[in-house]
């Protein structure tokens, strides 16, 4: 079953504005950018992490070109025992070509 954004609220910790609360769902804001600028690798044995550069803002906004990024939120996400957290990218993002690619939050996250 899934909650409305006034239930899932109470599991959101942080928020900036009540803005924020959607009808089935609450959105979450950025607080840091990271472009990524190598490729990062994931086997059994071994790991590689990506090496970043944080994107700075000009004149308090990010300004992105095309590329590949890790977006940080300024939100804490707490999810309960009996449920799992999923993260849908708004349509506006995906009208200006933004693909968001989230994991699923397991549940107890915190």
């Amino acid at each position: 079953m899934a909650m409305p954004g006034f239930q899932i609220v109470r599991y959101v910790k942080d928020i900036i504005s009540k803005d924020q609360l959607q009808p089935a769902g609450v959105d979450l804001t950025v607080s840091e950018i990271f472009e990524l600028k190598s490729r990062g690798y994931l086997g059994v044995n071994r790991r590689e992490i990506s090496d970043v550069r944080e994107v700075p803002k000009r004149n308090g906004k990010w300004y992105l070109g095309k590329g590949v990024y890790k977006v940080l939120i300024n939100e804490k996400i707490h999810v309960p025992e009996n449920a799992i957290g999923i993260c849908f990218p708004r349509s506006s993002l995906l009208r200006m070509g933004v693909d968001v690619r989230c994991a699923l939050w397991d549940p107890g996250y915190y």
